[in-house]
C-alpha cells in the first residue's frame, strides 16, 4: 500500500535541504522551504520556520511539548530509500529528530528517530537509544522496548557530535522504507 512520504517526526528538529527520497528508481528532493510557508506540505504539532545554517537551509521546528510531524502533501512512497541531513542538540529529552513514513496522519506513521543527547552519554542504557523506531499508534517505542528490547533501538557508530552548534553536528541518515528490517537504517 502506498502512504504519503513523510519529510521529519521530532520534538525539535533540524533538516537540511539534502532531503531526498528514492522510490521506484524516481528521486524526489523535495523543497524543504516550502515547509514553513504549508505549500505542499502539511504540519501536525509544530511550527515551522526556515532556516539557513553551515552552509545548509532547513527546517527548524518549535519546541512544545509531545511529537510534531511534517509531511509531504501529494506525493506516494512505497518502497525505497529516504536520505537527510539532520542536526540536533545534546539537550536530553529535548531534541528527537528523523524521520516519518507509510504515514496515514500525525498519529498513524512509522518513524525512525534519533536521540542526539544520548550519543555520547557515559550511561550504557541511554547510549544503546540512539536510533529508535516505532509505528505509531499500535507499536510505539514504549512498547518496542518492553516486547522487544535492543532490537528496534541501537546505539550510533561512529557518533556525530550532538552539539548542534557546529557543523560537525550534522549527520546523514538514510532509512530503507520497504518491509522493514530492523538494523536497516544507516547514520554518517
Amino acid at each position: 500500500m502506498k502512504r504519503p512520504f513523510v519529510a521529519a517526526c521530532a520534538g525539535f528538529v533540524l533538516l537540511a535541504a539534502g532531503l531526498a527520497a528514492t522510490a521506484q528508481d524516481r528521486a524526489i528532493s523535495p523543497d524543504l522551504s516550502r515547509v514553513a510557508d504549508g505549500k505542499g506540505w502539511k504540519v501536525a504539532g509544530r511550527k515551522a520556520s526556515a532556516f539557513s545554517a553551515d552552509g545548509k537551509k532547513g527546517i527548524r521546528f518549535d519546541k512544545q511539548p509531545g511529537q510534531g510531524v511534517a509531511w509531504l502533501e501529494d506525493i506516494e512512497f512505497a518502497d525505497g530509500t529516504i536520505e537527510l541531513d539532520v542536526k540536533g542538540e545534546d539537550k536530553p529529552q529535548q531534541s528527537f529528530v528523523g524521520v516519518a513514513f507509510r504515514v496515514v496522519d500525525e498519529k498513524t506513521h512509522d518513524a525512525t528517530y534519533f536521540r542526539p543527547f544520548s550519543f555520547k552519554t557515559a550511561d550504557a542504557a541511554r547510549k544503546v537509544r540512539g536510533v529508535q523506531y516505532g509505528s505509531h499508534p499500535q507499536f510505539p517505542w514504549q512498547k518496542l522496548r518492553q516486547d522487544r528490547p535492543g532490537t528496534y533501538e541501537k546505539a550510533i557508530n561512529p557518533v556525530p557530535d550532538p552539539d548542534g552548534s557546529t557543523p560537525a553536528s550534522w549527520f546523514r541518515s538514510a532509512r530503507s522504507a520497504c518491509s522493514w528490517t530492523p538494523g536497516r537504517s544507516r547514520a554518517w
